[in-house]
């Protein structure tokens, strides 16, 4: 069984090999926003994006904070990519050691399940979304330390009156951290409470079924038992708090829009998880399977219940905030904290009453996903080919283009990552992610009004964000100086640089030959 299981292994690490190597310098354009945040914490020793107004236009503190630190030594562009694809390589590292850990379990569905979440983990889409430059593989490795820590402490929870001072200080640290690199983890860090504190009430009323519940002494000790995840995400909330006065970024405010219907969230994460193929639409396959291998082999406790609510609380959450889904990276988290844990208690159950066949009845559960996941191969290698190939064409041409001449003058721009990296301009977004706080409760309409009201040296828009910017500018004295495309699964998102006409040497400098047209005849080519 070892020797299959490396050789499995092995063949999920050449065709993830294959993926990185043809999307290396493909990056998601927020990965350049958090670049350019870096720079500015190096230099000006506080979060900004301009360098001059403190602005929380960043998803994540600590990830700026690890950028910053690298910066120094390591100026490429690159350097958010080579951070996620080594937080990629970790991951892998810590799923290899949960399948090594339940490889020898009495129910072979654990392995099972390991093995293809390894093998989701390493599909052209999981190149795509976790090599992308942002935070979500440090993200998950994060949470992957925290439910081991978390199943560590529940299977402990009738043996420990209170938890080592060193595993307490290890859990405290963990949530810390989490929480620093993304404040949407406050959430799992709650359910994880949650977990504890349930398994540990049943496990001593099972010790000592007599002894009634509910004492204070009894209570405060299961709180104290309990706190630690608690303690160390509170901290990092209060650090959040205090440096940037609010917990949730500019990007969360500036992408939520209030209460709006079930059946939007509902059709917007399918589309996204969809769009995601076997990274979306196998993990959420992958973790119903295992949910319903659980309930095959015991009675759920209700530490296990709640272990498997983060998903559902994502969809309300988002509900309830407005808040747009715009990749599998803001879904993924929560299959991937409830999946680890079924793994982990399916790694502790008891064994099936008579030999079975391999992975036992488990396996009408688990073999499903795996068709799924590899008739889905062809068309997801094509399309991320496509995808990866292309986006880090896009990178290349920015490199080689002297977009610095734009230093410092001003420009109305959305998806700002790249133009406001390689220009370090002093951009408008349209979208308001980096514009402080104020911008980002503005709508749409009123950025644009803003964003139009003062002179304007350069425009960094696609065709329909143009369309609306000439209702308040007279674009007949612009032309275009060049465009960029950025692949999507299924569509081509075209970024037109524009420029006044009377600036045509500015143009001349940025691409080193004179490309400008006349903007009808630009706009109106068709993306490729």
């Amino acid at each position: 069984m070892k020797r299959k299981t490396w050789l499995l292994v092995a063949a999920f690490a050449l065709w993830l090999g294959y993926w990185i190597d043809r999307g290396w310098g493909a990056m998601l354009d927020d990965a350049l926003i958090h670049l350019r945040y870096a720079d500015n914490l190096l230099r000006h020793h506080f979060i900004t994006y301009d360098g001059v107004h403190h602005t929380f236009g960043a998803s994540s503190l600590l990830y700026v904070m690890v950028l910053a630190a690298l910066r120094a030594v390591f100026t490429s562009p690159l350097l958010p990519k080579v951070v996620s694809t080594i937080g990629h390589m970790l991951l892998l590292g810590l799923i290899l050691r949960i399948v090594l850990r339940v490889a020898s379990a009495a129910r072979r569905s654990a392995l099972g399940l390991g093995l293809v979440l390894m093998g989701v983990l390493c599909t052209p889409t999981a190149a795509r979304w976790l090599d992308d430059g942002m935070e979500t593989s440090l993200m998950l490795c994060f949470l992957c330390l925290l439910v081991l820590q978390v199943h560590h402490y529940a299977t402990r929870a009738a043996e420990w009156a209170q938890p080592p001072v060193a595993w307490y200080l290890a859990a405290v640290v963990t949530s810390f951290l989490a929480v620093l690199l993304r404040i949407e983890l406050l959430m799992l860090l709650t359910v994880s409470s949650g977990v504890l504190y349930s398994l540990r009430c049943s496990q001593r009323t099972l010790a000592a079924p007599e002894r009634r519940t509910g004492q204070a002494a009894d209570l405060s000790a299961d709180l104290w038992f309990c706190s630690p995840f608690l303690v160390g995400g509170g901290a990092a909330a209060l650090v959040i708090l205090a440096a940037m006065n609010h917990l949730s970024p500019d990007t969360a405010l500036a992408k939520s829009h209030g209460i709006v219907a079930w059946s939007s969230v509902l059709w917007a994460t399918g589309l996204v998880l969809v769009g995601s193929y076997s990274f979306g639409v196998g993990m959420l396959l992958l973790w119903l399977a295992s949910v319903a291998i659980l309930l095959r082999v015991r009675r759920p406790a209700l530490g296990t219940v709640l272990a498997n609510l983060p998903f559902p609380i994502l969809l309300v959450l988002a509900s309830v905030r407005g808040q747009e889904i715009q990749g599998s990276r803001y879904i993924v988290w929560t299959f991937f904290y409830s999946l680890l844990w079924n793994i982990l208690e399916l790694g502790s159950a008891p064994a099936e009453s008579s030999p079975q066949p391999w992975l036992g009845g488990d396996r009408l559960f688990l073999l499903p996903v795996v068709v799924v996941c590899l008739a889905l191969q062809p068309v997801e290698a094509r399309d991320m080919y496509r995808v990866l190939t292309s986006r880090a064409t896009t990178l290349h041409r920015f490199e080689a283009e002297q977009m610095s001449v734009l230093a410092g003058q001003r420009g109305i721009a959305s998806d700002i990552g790249f133009i406001g990296y390689f220009t370090q301009a002093d951009v408008c977004d349209l979208a308001g992610l980096v514009n402080g706080r104020e911008a980002a409760r503005l709508t749409y309409r009123q950025r644009l009004e803003r964003c139009t009201a003062q002179p304007a040296q350069f425009l960094y828009l696609d065709a329909g964000q143009l369309t609306d910017v000439g209702l308040h500018l007279d674009l007949r004295d612009w032309r275009v100086c060049d465009t960029f495309d950025f692949a999507n699964v299924r569509t081509m998102d075209r970024h037109y640089l524009l420029i006044p006409a009377a600036d045509e040497p500015l143009c001349t400098r940025i691409t080193g030959h004179a490309t400008l047209v006349s903007g009808t005849a630009a706009l109106d080519a068709p993306a490729p």
